[in-house]
């Protein structure tokens, strides 16, 4: 229940930031790179208890994704997903 919540908040993450500036932008491959890092980081994490694995995974998966399109607006001004 938590991953499709966590998609769901993805989703609407990438569709919010990538309507964010008046450019088209875009995700660059090192930000995708820096983003499965940092989620890995997480899942590592997560994986070191057994008691947090079904909150941390979701969370880790979440905050890649926030980390890549953290870096795709401060960089490139948006994401480039934006449903017209």
């Amino acid at each position: 229940m938590l991953h499709a919540g966590t998609f769901y908040a993805t989703l609407i993450l990438f569709l919010f930031s990538g309507c964010a500036g008046s450019t088209p932008g875009h995700v660059d491959a090192w930000m995708w790179a820096l983003g499965f890092v940092a989620a890995a980081a997480g899942w590592v994490w997560a994986l070191r208890r057994p008691r947090r694995t079904w909150w941390g995974l979701p969370l880790a998966t979440f905050a890649g994704f926030v980390a890549v399109a953290a870096l795709a607006v401060g960089i490139n001004g948006s994401t480039g997903y934006c449903p017209d």
